[in-house]
């Protein structure tokens, strides 16, 4: 039924987009292990995959919007998987645009501006390679908090010991 050469043809096709997945895969691990160095996180979080959003993301964002991120897409997977029509694709597209917005917010965070952002978007790999190993360092976030400070802003308030004596 099918040409024997076509089939080689189509495995040596499947076997490149293979290798090339790979290299960038490995590229993109090494750059983000140098950027979480550079961060204070842990290096390794950079070789696993939904780890590695979750620690850009929260890096430049908080981790709220990480769930966030991390959650449309998953749930994007599985309704595309149940082939729900149009609801798959729109939290894909919003899964896009809070992936920009965390990119302008990963540059910012290391002191460049939106044209590094666009950097990001369009050449990702390139762009966190020159962010993993030229000199910039991690101004933290800019909304002012880092990501240590996110887990203390949420917990509970301490009382704070009043004084009786200047009760009115």
């Amino acid at each position: 039924m099918y040409d024997s050469d076509m089939l080689v043809a189509l495995g040596a096709v499947g076997l490149v987009f293979a290798v090339i997945a790979l290299v960038i895969y490995v590229l993109t691990a090494i750059a983000f292990w140098k950027i979480f160095t550079k961060a204070g996180k842990p290096g390794w979080h950079g070789i696993i995959p939904i780890l590695n959003v979750w620690d850009m993301v929260d890096l430049a964002w908080n981790s709220t919007m990480a769930w966030v991120v991390i959650g449309l897409d998953i749930v994007g997977a599985i309704l595309s998987y149940l082939q729900v029509p149009v609801l798959p694709s729109l939290m894909t597209l919003a899964g896009f645009i809070l992936m920009i917005l965390a990119y302008n917010k990963l540059s910012k965070a290391f002191g460049h501006g939106t044209g590094f952002t666009v950097g990001l978007v369009l050449l990702n790999v390139i762009f966190l390679l020159i962010l993993a190993f030229e000199n910039s360092t991690y101004l933290g976030r800019q909304d002012g908090n880092t990501p240590a400070q996110d887990a203390v802003d949420t917990a509970s308030p301490v009382d704070e010991p009043t004084d009786s004596s200047n009760n009115f």
